[in-house]
């Protein structure tokens, strides 16, 4: 890690077609934490498994999916028993319950360009980051002859998309940090703890947290912060429930929850009105 150097370079392809993968992800939410010989890739129109038994191509032709039109694929994620979740430049997003098989649910753009995707391990709930702010989404069905089930497993009514909730910072404090980092700062991929309880993501030097219950409640804004003495590239939640393992520009560090503070405590929120969840 210290030098850079490449271990080993693959040359993927299908049908004789060099494949260039933008996005990747493990087959299921916690997979990573054991050694596989496959993994999920996609293109800007396709998305399909990855095996690196294989001795040319390295993709599943019975595990493919491509689209006629470019998607512009941003981002991927899975659930605990391998659903998948991926995103389009266009801020739309479709769900999978099995590689190679058409969407279950095709959700329409949501706003911006998605970032990138996260879900609960049950696949219940999805985070979608945009650079200003991250979008919350219920995932169950809540009406129709597939009430109760996933999106990932059964489409929604056409007259019932699930409404995203919205998740960003108080006016406020989004002006503080603009500036100090200038109008181009954006929030880095949101990420749900192991016990879908809370939610990370972090802008500059400031890492924030989420209660999940408080925000289906209506509080869009973040009940914890903590500074890092360098940028954070990526925070997340260590398998241990009440640790953050956060990635800085130059170094890595494990921090208790406890150590996060009330927002006030880092940024004036005099005059600020506090906004609903819509």
């Amino acid at each position: 890690m210290e030098k850079g150097k490449v271990v080993q370079d693959w040359k993927m392809s299908k049908d004789g077609i060099d494949k260039d993968i933008k996005v990747f992800t493990t087959n299921s939410k916690l997979s990573g934490a054991h050694k596989e010989d496959t993994f999920i890739g996609g293109t800007s129109q396709a998305i399909f498994r990855v095996d690196q038994r294989m001795k040319d191509g390295f993709i599943r032709n019975d595990e493919f999916k491509e689209y006629k039109t470019k998607l512009g694929i941003t981002a991927i994620t899975t659930t605990l028993n391998g659903m998948i979740a991926i995103a389009g430049k266009d801020g739309s997003i479709k769900l999978y319950d099995a590689l190679g098989k058409n969407a279950k649910t095709a959700l329409p753009p949501l706003g911006d360009e998605i970032i990138s995707l996260d879900v609960t391990l049950s696949g219940r709930y999805l985070i979608a980051t945009c650079k200003k702010y991250l979008l919350l989404i219920d995932l169950k069905i809540k009406n129709g002859k597939n009430e109760g089930k996933l999106g990932f497993n059964r489409s929604f009514p056409i007259d019932s998309k699930p409404e995203p909730g919205r998740l960003r910072l108080l006016p406020g404090h989004m002006a503080s940090l603009m500036k100090l980092y200038g109008k181009d700062i954006e929030f880095t991929p949101a990420k749900f703890d192991i016990s879908s309880r809370t939610i990370i993501s972090s802008v500059g030097k400031y890492s924030f947290i989420w209660d999940l219950k408080s925000a289906l409640s209506g509080n869009q804004y973040p009940i914890k912060i903590r500074e890092y003495d360098d940028k954070v590239i990526m925070g997340d939640f260590a398998q241990h429930v009440d640790q953050v393992l956060i990635a800085m520009k130059n170094d890595i560090a494990l921090t208790s929850r406890s150590a996060f503070t009330d927002p006030n405590d880092a940024f004036s929120q005099s005059g600020i009105v506090r906004e609903g969840f819509k």
